[in-house]
């Protein structure tokens, strides 16, 4: 769409659809915790994860004129940069205090190691297609790839914080020596005892 007007002509165009990409992202972040606290965690994750599936192939296929780009853009931003937000609210919510805040950095962080993988598919599907948008659009599927997960995970609105879990409290029986990995699982879901306070 771009590359044809010559890069002086570009420089400005890129800089106002990455200023309005990045408007809604920012929005898409302010908003994402009012969501989350008025319908729940998954149902906020949900909205922003089917609307990002839908406007990241929608902005890349289907602007073919700059101004298109300009007004879709903010609206690709606000929910595929906007959900973010959520990992922030929902993280946390999910893990016992010992662990929470490294099992908060893991999940942060180990969607890195498949995603460093992304310029090398992105030039690869670039190089099949013969273009940029398709391979973007393509790449944006892996939005889909959050919905199916939400199927699975549990709502944590209005619940209290979890203060251990199951991995937890075994290791801990496994480490202190003296309780079996079994008696320590046995007694987390409450068939001998109480769990011991760790």
């Amino acid at each position: 769409m771009l590359h044809a007007q010559g890069t002086r002509a570009v420089i400005p165009q890129v800089s106002l659809v990455t200023t309005t990409l990045t408007t809604g992202g920012i929005i898409g972040c302010l908003c994402l915790p009012l969501i989350a606290d008025r319908w729940g965690r998954k149902v906020a994750l949900f909205v922003y994860f089917l609307g990002a599936l839908l406007a990241v192939p929608t902005t890349f296929m289907l602007a073919t004129e700059f101004s298109h780009a300009v007004l879709a853009s903010p609206i690709m931003g606000f929910f595929a940069s906007g959900v973010t937000a959520g990992f922030a609210i929902y993280f946390p919510e999910l893990f016992p205090t010992a662990i929470r805040a490294t099992a908060q950095g893991f999940c942060f962080n180990f969607a890195r190691f498949f995603s460093a993988a992304g310029p090398l598919l992105a030039g690869l599907l670039t190089a099949a297609h013969g273009s940029f948008a398709p391979a973007i659009a393509t790449i944006g599927s892996i939005y889909f790839v959050g919905l199916i997960i939400l199927i699975f995970a549990r709502e944590t609105k209005g619940q209290a914080l979890p203060v251990k879990s199951l991995l937890f409290i075994i290791v801990l029986s496994f480490v202190r020596g003296g309780r079996s990995v079994f008696q320590g699982l046995l007694k987390h879901i409450g068939i001998i005892g109480s769990v011991v306070d760790y």
